[in-house]
């Protein structure tokens, strides 16, 4: 599937539940995650990739200091591959008390 159709996938659900799937460009940044999701008080720092996907080298710099400055507070950082990861992401939003359908 392609990045295209599991962003449109993950926005759908997401806002299906009042959620935004925002869409993250920081320039003079280069490696942030593509998408922020607030739902329910969450706040997701989103990097979507296929299932062959691969980090690109900004990336692999960039989400490390992300997560270490959101350590310890509310914020989530993931990285999701394929449609296996959305459903696993969709699941960790649920289990965190959020909706329980899909």
């Amino acid at each position: 599937m392609s990045e295209h159709k599991l962003e449109e996938r993950m926005r759908r659900w997401v806002t299906a539940r009042g959620g935004l799937y925002l869409k993250w460009v920081s320039p003079g940044n280069d490696g942030v995650p593509d998408r922020i999701i607030l739902l329910n008080g969450l706040v997701v720092f989103h990097e979507l990739k296929t299932d062959t996907g691969e980090l690109e080298v900004s990336q692999k710099r960039m989400l490390p200091r992300i997560a270490e400055a959101i350590e310890g507070g509310g914020a989530l950082l993931r990285v999701t591959y394929g449609a296996k990861g959305l459903e696993e992401l969709m699941d960790e939003l649920n289990e965190k008390g959020k909706h329980d359908d899909r």
